[in-house]
């Protein structure tokens, strides 16, 4: 079998779910496969990601190029290639090919939810936002209607699948994302060194990480903290890592209307190495966002045997399980009240460490990655 991957995300800059997903598929999918077995993937610039075979199929339009290559370049190469089935993994992909095509839609929040909210970026981000919008509003769609089969990573992105896009039930395969082994516990000492000697955090703290997407919540989670007894804001500061800064001065708006501004920091984007140290220094990670498909660094929190506070909205309870306190980012007085009711119990904290990371073990990429290769062989089969 030979099989190409659209892997334009393993590429970029922007940490997140898309890359994370991409990244490991073309690290695990060699160790599940037959000797016979090929992968070509098929990238927008450069990557150091060790393939045996990959291409360069760059985007050379500012605005359009995404789509045009997407929707011409990619396919095109993957028929010159002879590829038996070409794997879209970003939620879009061609609407058309010579080959079975097998698309991955992490969730319907793009096609469920209101334009996005551009006040804090550039005009040409602005512009180039829309453009996005626009494009993955339409392209999910049709590369939904036309694939041979579809990925998701939670039943809950399943039934919405279903339901938006009106796909029969057969076609959708649930295949959970994993947790790399590079989020693992860490002697207190050797996180607290990274996080207290180079970026300055030397007090006890919550974790959350924060994104240029509104449904974060972070500006919810201030104002939650905020609401905090003042005994436990001065016990615990909260520490907001940034994938993506854009709504940073907005927030820094909302923080400086309370009066908890001492207490909170907001540190850019960090190296993963040093994200595992942040996890494992942290007394609590919290994670208040409004939708997900999936919610991986819940899972990571856990894997790094740190307690997790987070909502109890669309994926997050499937993720988590009973590994993690659950409540309502919408009602923020029972956040308030779950944070609390972690923070200041011990023995709870202890017992949701103990639970995240027996939890994690069921979360693996070596499982995806053999999951996957099986949605592959049934879209083969499909056009046979």
């Amino acid at each position: 079998m030979k099989i190409a991957i659209d892997a334009r995300a393993a590429s970029h800059p922007q940490p997140g779910g898309f890359k994370t997903y991409t990244e490991n598929l073309l690290r695990h999918l060699p160790d599940v496969m037959s000797g016979g077995d090929e992968i070509i993937g098929y990238f927008d610039r450069p990557c150091d990601l060790d393939l045996r075979q990959s291409r360069v199929l760059p985007v050379y339009l500012p605005l359009l190029g995404v789509a045009l290559r997407e929707q011409w370049s990619v396919p095109t190469q993957a028929h010159r290639d002879k590829v038996d089935v070409l794997h879209f993994p970003c939620s879009t992909g061609a609407c058309f090919g010579r080959m079975p095509v097998v698309v991955t839609i992490h969730d319907m929040i793009g096609l469920n939810g209101p334009p996005p909210r551009l006040r804090a970026f550039s005009p040409k981000e602005k512009a180039r936002r829309l453009g996005m919008w626009l494009y993955n509003r339409w392209a999910v769609r049709w590369a939904a209607s036309s694939a041979a089969r579809i990925i998701t990573v939670s039943q809950f992105s399943a039934r919405e699948i279903i339901r938006v896009l009106g796909v029969s039930p057969e076609k959708v395969d649930v295949i959970y994302s994993g947790v790399t082994d590079r989020f693992h516990p860490l002697s207190t000492a050797e996180a607290n060194e990274t996080v207290q000697n180079c970026y300055g955090v030397d007090h006890p703290y919550i974790l959350a990480i924060g994104s240029a997407d509104p449904r974060k919540n972070i500006a919810s989670l201030v104002q939650m903290y905020a609401g905090l007894p003042a005994l436990l804001r001065r016990q615990f500061h909260l520490v907001v890592i940034w994938t993506h800064g854009a709504l940073a001065p907005s927030i820094q708006q909302v923080l400086n209307s309370l009066d908890v501004k001492d207490f909170v920091h907001f540190i850019p984007r960090v190296p993963d190495d040093d994200l595992v140290r942040f996890y494992n220094a942290a007394t609590l990670f919290v994670f208040p966002s409004l939708a997900e498909g999936f919610g991986l660094p819940v899972l990571e929190a856990m894997a790094c045997g740190t307690p997790v506070v987070a909502s109890s909205l669309t994926s997050i309870p499937e993720v988590a399980g009973n590994a993690a306190e659950l409540a309502d980012p919408n009602d923020k007085d029972a956040f308030i009240e779950a944070l609390t009711r972690v923070l200041t119990n011990p023995e709870r904290r202890a017992v949701l460490a103990e639970a995240g990371l027996k939890r994690t073990g069921e979360f693996r990429w070596q499982h995806t990655a053999k999951m996957t290769l099986k949605a592959y062989e049934k879209a083969i089969e499909s056009r046979v």
